[in-house]
């Protein structure tokens, strides 16, 4: 049997081949994964390297990753406990990995920096990923075109040189996406590994996650021709179970203060200072 060009064809010993298409595709994303660490090396050296003080906000990031590393440093788990209750405008995975960094290189604002670094890597990735993981005629041109309008973007670059939260909840939004089966595939153990992604974006911040959550609803129910029925399945178990476990045992520990202070990040625009309003609820989403 001839085999097309993409498919798999099977050696004398059973083992599988590449096709020419496939291994094609491969060179490419691993060309362009490369090439992306290239250029994160050169946002390193030429301007995280150099750069100046970060913003407020960044300061405040800081702040709270500083107490992190502390703690992990001197095995003070109470107060690491302590410290990681007390972020609730936005939770605590960031001032983790941040605090985590501040431990292996050093507590400094260039060490807070490489989580955004490592996102602006991890996404580009991710893009090629996405395009490339179901390869069809357009599949290398659409991959190529994705990656170049990224890695050319002034504010994906800008962000990937600050301590901000931006880049690296973009990665995590799209290794969520890339961890999603395709729609034929009904197994529950699937979706676990999405399910806990959409858990650590809960736990990373509460907006992106709560659009995320969203839009992946519409999309579960599209996927069973909107019925609520059919769309009350083990996989949806699954994928939106996890988050709400993680989600309730995070809001189990200081709930009235954790509460309070969601609410007040939910509704909250920072232009117009008003604390509830249609403004206020679409300032998030806008963004």
């Amino acid at each position: 049997m001839d085999v097309q060009p993409g498919m798999n064809s099977r050696s004398p010993g059973g083992s599988a081949v590449p096709g020419r298409g496939e291994f094609s595709l491969r060179v490419l994303g691993c060309f362009l994964g490369l090439w992306t660490l290239v250029l994160t090396f050169w946002l390193y050296w030429y301007s995280a390297r150099i750069g100046g003080f970060p913003d407020w906000d960044g300061f405040e990031r800081v702040s709270s990753a500083s107490r992190i590393w502390y703690d992990i440093r001197h095995g003070d788990f109470d107060n690491f406990w302590q410290h990681t209750h007390s972020l609730v405008v936005w939770p605590f995975l960031h001032s983790w990995l941040t605090g985590a960094l501040f431990v292996v290189f050093g507590p400094a604002f260039t060490s807070a920096e490489l989580l955004s670094l490592f996102a602006f890597w991890g996404s580009a990735c991710l893009i090629v990923f996405l395009f490339l993981r179901r390869p069809t005629t357009f599949a290398p041109a659409g991959a190529a075109a994705a990656w170049g309008l990224f890695i050319t973007s002034p504010i994906v670059l800008y962000n990937s040189v600050i301590i901000m939260t931006e880049l690296f909840g973009l990665f995590l939004v799209l290794a969520i996406l890339a961890c999603l089966p395709g729609e034929e595939d009904k197994r529950p153990g699937r979706y676990v590994a999405g399910g806990i992604l959409l858990a650590l974006l809960f736990m990373f911040k509460y907006n992106f996650a709560g659009l995320t959550w969203a839009g992946l609803l519409i999309y579960r129910l599209a996927a069973a021709r909107y019925s609520l029925w059919k769309a009350a399945n083990r996989s949806n178990a699954v994928l939106f179970g996890i988050p709400i476990l993680f989600l309730a045992l995070w809001f189990l520990r200081d709930t009235a203060n954790k509460w309070t202070h969601f609410w007040s990040f939910a509704v909250n625009n920072p232009l117009l200072y008003k604390p509830i309003g249609v403004a206020s609820l679409l300032y998030y989403p806008q963004r």
